[in-house]
């Protein structure tokens, strides 16, 4: 006969509570036969295996948005202000999927601008952006997308940097007639 064991945790101090539903039927509850966590889905906080779903699912959704705004003519790389989100995998074999959309704009002569994504303090995926020549003042939205692999269950902070590759004034949510932009970044979680 298998058995049930509750281990308690040693350095928590809170207790945890398993409570029955409101209900007039009797009911089972078949565990599987996996190892690993389970993860809350849902605004009534049901509770299913991670092991239970399917690869490719997404199993958590950050997302932030900002209208902080920052300018630079240099080629080192400049911190997008606020443009930063953090998230806890639940498996070192998940990843970690980044769409960021950013408001670059590009002042003067043509030029060119680096956009990175930084995961905790260090560069893992360049995009460049062009503006073509002869424009004197170009605004645009550049998504961006890039699967990580990060292979860690500790909480990873992403952050989005941008540069001036040619010396021309890039600015990150530059505010015109029509006010101040706002630049987001999502971080999904998706199932090995």
């Amino acid at each position: 006969m298998s058995k049930i064991a509750l281990t308690p945790n040693a350095s928590g101090t809170g207790t945890l509570t398993i409570a029955a539903p409101n209900t007039s039927t009797d009911r089972t509850i078949t565990l599987p036969d996996e190892t690993g966590s389970i993860i809350t889905t849902g605004s009534s906080g049901q509770v299913i295996p991670a092991a239970a779903l399917p690869a490719g699912s997404v199993l958590q959704v950050v997302n932030t948005a900002t209208s902080s705004s920052v300018a630079t003519t240099s080629s080192s790389y400049t911190a997008a202000t606020g443009l930063t989100a953090s998230i806890t995998p639940s498996s070192t074999l998940n990843k970690i999927l980044v769409t960021f959309s950013i408001n670059i704009f590009i002042t003067g002569a043509a030029g060119t601008s680096k956009i990175n994504i930084y995961r905790g303090g260090s560069s893992i995926k360049s995009f460049e952006y062009t503006a073509y020549a002869g424009t004197s003042t170009l605004m645009s939205y550049p998504t961006c997308i890039f699967l990580d692999s990060p292979s860690s269950t500790s909480s990873l902070t992403y952050q989005i940097y941008f540069n001036s590759n040619t010396g021309t004034n890039i600015i990150y949510n530059y505010t015109d007639a029509n006010g101040t932009p706002t630049s987001t970044i999502t971080l999904m979680e998706i199932a090995a």
